[in-house]
């Protein structure tokens, strides 16, 4: 699910319901620039097509993202879809997609990585990088629509961002491990970086020395990725260790993690929101968030 319209999050606003801004939001700031041509309709209409197409209702309101195979569902689709649909404010599907993802937690309640469908776990535990999509997706759903209904956003973005903090940071190293059960310093997976995301973290949940030392160990780690392996183009690895090196545990995983594919072709995207597509703007401690 690396690729699955990933892009579109940065063009997607908020819309309908009872919602604290309405799509198209076409929001203007004073850095930055915006494309003369852009179209409101075009972000729709590609969010209808990915709706129609990789979306299935479960029983219970529950909804699940199709993979490669579509009879399967990971985490990382679960969190993709409640970025764009928290976004697009559509409610009904945002919902259903994190109670899918409450259904099908561990232990350490992050949910497992790969289901069978509508329920059935087939790869148990964690894959960080869907726990903070939805964690943040639940930051924008408590802002966008509250927490008085029949799903209180706030706590379980608070409790989410606990569970990354216990079990998906090594600790002493502020290291983002790839899931609650393996890696750390000895590899570590730099498109799941998402620096944006832990300053949020920090402010929603009054955390920021910790999730701003987590975002600088990030950048570290890239950085010494880019020179370990004299990178040409600025393009780091799929999988390193955090002194930047190859790492010699990612075997299992394309070229040994050592080339510029599917994953690491997020890193760009993830360090852009921190650059240019998120705006924060803390106003009596309400965090807002805009694509």
């Amino acid at each position: 699910m690396k690729n699955l319209l990933v892009i579109t999050v940065a063009f997607l606003c908020l819309k309908s319901y009872a919602q604290k801004q309405p799509f198209p939001a076409n929001a203007v700031f004073a850095n930055g620039l915006m494309p003369t041509n852009k179209n409101s309709q075009d972000a729709k209409n590609n969010y209808d097509i990915w709706r129609a197409n990789f979306v299935e209702a479960c029983s219970n309101g529950r909804y699940r993202v199709k993979f490669d195979n579509s009879w399967e569902t990971v985490s990382e689709g679960i969190g993709y879809g409640m970025l764009l649909s928290v976004y697009m404010a559509d409610k009904t599907l945002f919902d259903g997609l994190w109670l899918y993802y409450k259904d099908n937690v561990n232990g350490n309640k992050v949910m497992n990585w790969k289901i069978n469908g509508c329920s059935g776990t087939i790869g148990q535990n964690g894959a960080t990088d869907a726990e903070l999509d939805a964690a943040l997706a639940l930051i924008v759903a408590d802002y966008q629509w509250g927490s008085t209904g029949n799903i209180n956003y706030k706590s379980d973005a608070t409790a989410l961002i606990s569970a990354i903090k216990n079990y998906e940071i090594e600790a002493n190293t502020f290291v983002l491990k790839p899931g609650d059960q393996f890696g750390g310093s000895q590899i570590t997976n730099p498109s799941y970086f998402s620096p944006a995301y832990y300053r949020v973290f920090g402010v929603f949940t009054n955390d920021p020395v910790f999730w701003n030392q987590v975002a600088a160990k990030s950048y570290t780690i890239i950085n010494n990725n880019l020179i370990q392996n004299n990178a040409v183009g600025g393009l780091v690895s799929d999988w390193c260790e955090a002194s930047g090196a190859y790492s010699s545990q990612a075997g299992g995983y394309n070229n040994g993690g050592k080339t510029y594919s599917y994953d690491a072709a997020r890193t760009p995207w993830r360090i852009a929101v921190e650059e240019m597509s998120m705006r924060r703007l803390i106003q009596k401690n309400h965090l807002i968030l805009f694509a």
